[in-house]
């Protein structure tokens, strides 16, 4: 998706990526909202995706795709950290590749790369969404189709996604500053052209 879409829109499908490009002053705040409203419509429409192919399955046997902690095992503090955590690597990680100074044309592939590493981590303990319009979609979505939802949960999930991302940007931008009369040693080649915000996801 970031490979199609990102040299038209910059390929952020992730409010709490949104959010932190906007915090960070990389992102103009007045284009939020309308790409937060496509992002969960994108969500929606992939959530329903699934009750296409799936029929009635999907809410018995997919759960509809919702991420979710086992409250047994968990509580709303610490599923809330497990997602923050997930999202702050993914938003820290996107900041580095999209900056002038990365290995230009590998930022979607490294993006797609951090996602899955992140999913292998936190997956267990959460579902790991690190996304919130991925996160409402499925809710939506189960809760249209009759099955049952966690809503006690959904603060954790977007409390935790969107500070962890914002946390994230603004912790890259923080120690992604370099004086201009520093020599610094890097492998990744010169990349004359402006910071892009493509890639994103």
């Amino acid at each position: 998706a970031v490979y199609a879409i990102g040299h038209i829109s910059g390929g952020h499908i992730n409010p709490a990526v949104t959010l932190s490009l906007a915090v960070s002053g990389k992102f103009p705040w007045r284009e939020v909202p309308g790409y937060m409203i496509a992002q969960l419509a994108g969500a929606i429409a992939g959530a329903a995706s699934i009750y296409l192919t799936l029929g009635r399955l999907a809410t018995v046997a997919a759960g509809g795709g919702v991420t979710a902690y086992n409250p047994a095992t968990m509580g709303f503090g610490r599923g809330l950290v497990i997602e923050a955590i997930g999202t702050f690597i993914l938003v820290f990680v996107i900041f580095g590749v999209i900056d002038h100074r990365a290995v230009p044309g590998w930022a979607p592939m490294a993006i797609g790369a951090i996602v899955f590493a992140v999913i292998i981590i936190v997956g267990p303990a959460t579902g790991a969404a690190i996304n919130p319009a991925r996160y409402l979609g499925a809710v939506f979505m189960l809760q249209a189709f009759g099955g049952h939802v966690l809503w006690s949960q959904l603060p954790a999930f977007l409390i935790g996604e969107f500070a962890g991302g914002a946390l994230g940007g603004l912790a890259w931008a923080a120690i992604g500053r370099v004086r201009a009369d520093a020599t610094v040693a890097s492998l990744a080649p010169t990349d004359p052209e402006p910071e892009r915000i493509s890639g994103a996801t």
